[in-house]
């Protein structure tokens, strides 16, 4: 779904200086700043993207390499794309993984306002990227921004599509969603999508719509009954996720009821009695992928962009 809409938009290609597209790396550089080193932490420095055309100088984040924590750009997966001429630019990079976490990296996003060559923060945006615990167990989230239809500021609004796939192989009984593997353990994927639109002001961000969905179409493949998906959906939107255990992964009679029709009420061409498929609309008002918080000890860009150190 993301690599379509980005084909439909063009982003997939270069853009010229300044127009809306990807820029080339030839057309920017990241550099070090304030570098210093500290006895418990190593040598650390302010990395900033410095953008040859037009001038621009975008802080992204303090680089703690020795620490190991993750704390460190993965320059392979820079992105920094111009999403409105020479006025909205969106960049986005991994961290390198932590050391002893399953792999595990986190994703961050800048969204940047630019006039007469400089940057206002519009959104700061970090997100668990992928990693792995053990075989078959692994979670990842990709998230992408596009500018759509013009806006009364003159500027295009902003969707901001995110997927989050979630596989677990530990389960001992059978679970909403799941499939069994060898007679003894239970395995479940599953695939969220999250499109979130912003309205884009001079020098801020304002959210108007979200919408989530579950696509039935991720492997591994099964039938999925209604009751099922509710079922699913109640532990999922309704409960403490990850601390609800495997002997408790059914929705009490009355919540489950209420999830069908709520599902029914929001899938005009689901029926109660047939298989589902392909992507179904959650009814929720509730974000279901969600940044850091701004505080979070595991966040790079906490505190750091603009005043680094801790």
């Amino acid at each position: 779904m993301i690599a379509s809409l980005l084909v439909v938009l063009g982003f997939t290609s270069v853009g010229a200086v300044g127009q809306p597209g990807l820029v080339p790396a030839s057309n920017y550089q990241i550099v070090q700043k304030a570098k210093q080193s500290d006895p418990h932490k190593g040598d650390n420095w302010l990395s900033v993207l410095q953008i040859r055309t037009p001038i621009i100088e975008i802080p992204l984040m303090w680089e703690f390499p020795a620490l190991n924590l993750g704390f460190e750009i993965d320059q392979s997966s820079l992105r920094v794309v111009w999403l409105h001429k020479n006025s909205l630019l969106w960049i986005s990079w991994k961290s390198m993984p932590a050391q002893g976490s399953g792999g595990y990296t986190t994703e961050m996003h800048l969204l940047e306002s630019v006039t007469e060559g400089k940057a206002i923060d519009l959104l700061q945006q970090c997100f668990s990227g992928s990693g792995s615990q053990g075989a078959g167990n692994h979670q990842s989230t990709s998230v992408e921004f596009q500018a759509t239809q013009i806006g009364e500021s003159g500027l295009p609004r902003i969707s901001r599509t995110a997927a989050y796939v979630d596989a677990c192989r530990d389960f001992q009984r059978a679970v909403p969603l799941g499939v069994s593997t060898d007679g003894s353990f239970w395995r479940r994927q599953f695939r969220i999508v999250e499109k979130t639109e912003y309205a884009v002001g001079a020098d801020s961000l304002k959210e108007v719509s979200r919408t989530s969905w579950i696509d039935l179409s991720a492997p591994p493949t099964k039938r999925v009954a209604l009751q099922e998906l509710a079922d699913f959906l109640y532990v999922y939107t309704k409960t403490d996720r990850w601390t609800k255990s495997n002997e408790d992964q059914s929705a009490p009679q009355l919540e489950r009821e209420n999830m069908v029709k709520a599902l029914l009420a929001v899938n005009s061409n689901i029926k109660s009695e047939q298989p589902l498929e392909g992507l179904i609309k959650i009814p929720t008002d509730h974000p279901l992928i969600e940044p850091m918080s701004p505080n979070h000890e595991e966040n790079p860009l906490r505190k750091a962009r603009r005043t680094g150190g801790s």
